[in-house]
């Protein structure tokens, strides 16, 4: 998920000032992109230059003024299509789909479900993969040093590893989806 994508989903729920939402990002750095101050004031300046957000500057006694972030209606219509496309799967994490997660109560439930599904099917591929995955070490040591057995073992921790993961992430999402078709109108 860009930090662009992140400053606009943030500004739809209510206008902020950059710190504000420099605060809300750390907060929820475990789901979406983790930024500094020094990456959110140049995006948020780009993103009023291109007339996606608009802000309003509030003078404060004593203090630097302050300016107020508010997302335009352009600014909305490229997030809500940026968060109606398929999230880019990534085969080691499922932050992206987390990222747009954390957005999704502000589409059309269908919409949700079959996003959910998407990545529910990217990862029963990927599952069926790492069960046809055969791990070999190399064949023979190298300098001595390498054993093939050994090496071989480490690798199969590996694999065995994001297959762990991923059946993780397979249950997760058919609880979701589960959920969302019982609790969530």
């Amino acid at each position: 998920m860009s930090l662009k994508h992140t400053l606009l989903g943030l500004l739809i729920l209510e206008p902020q000032t950059g710190y504000d939402l420099y605060k809300r990002v750390e907060q929820l750095t475990f789901l979406l992109e983790s930024a500094t101050l020094r990456r959110i004031y140049p995006t948020l300046k780009h993103l009023a230059e291109d007339g996606l957000v608009e802000y309003e500057v509030e003078p404060q006694d004593g203090k630097p003024d302050r300016k107020v972030y508010s997302i335009t209606d352009q600014g909305e219509a490229v997030f809500l299509l940026w968060l109606r496309e398929p999230a880019e799967e990534d085969p080691s994490s499922i932050n992206p789909l987390f990222a747009k997660l954390f957005f999704y109560g502000m589409l059309d439930l269908e919409i949700v479900r079959k996003r959910l599904q998407d990545s529910l099917a990217f990862r029963r591929e990927q599952r069926q993969e790492l069960l046809a995955l055969q791990v070999r070490g190399p064949r023979e040591a190298y300098r001595d040093i390498v054993d093939p057995a050994r090496v071989g073992k480490m690798w199969q921790f590996m694999v065995d590893y994001v297959r762990l993961k991923t059946d993780t992430q397979i249950e997760w999402l058919e609880s979701v989806l589960e959920q969302l078709g019982r609790d969530i109108q």
